[in-house]
């Protein structure tokens, strides 16, 4: 699979999952992902996949999707995000 393809699917994963359209964004992200599944930008994948299932409103698989980038980088910063801007209960 060549770079052009690669960076094809990253930006059009972004894109896609931006613009909510789930379907669209995954298949672009996976072969990414396949291709290095233990490269430094492994997390930024994931991140997307999780932010186009939660925009799309598929609210389990953004949480699996989070989950796995966490695993994939712990101290990635925005892998905490989703976590401090949801609402809290008040007392």
């Amino acid at each position: 699979m060549s770079r052009r393809w690669v960076l094809r699917g990253k930006m059009g994963g972004f894109l896609y999952a931006f613009a909510g359209d789930y379907q669209a964004a995954l298949p672009l992200c996976d072969p990414a992902i396949r291709l290095s599944p233990r490269g430094p930008q492994l997390i930024i994948y994931k991140l997307v996949k999780g932010w186009a299932a939660l925009l799309s409103e598929c609210y389990q698989e953004a949480v699996d999707f989070g989950a796995e980038a966490a695993e994939a980088n712990p101290e990635f910063p925005d892998n905490y995000a989703g976590a401090w801007s949801r609402p809290r209960p008040t007392r």
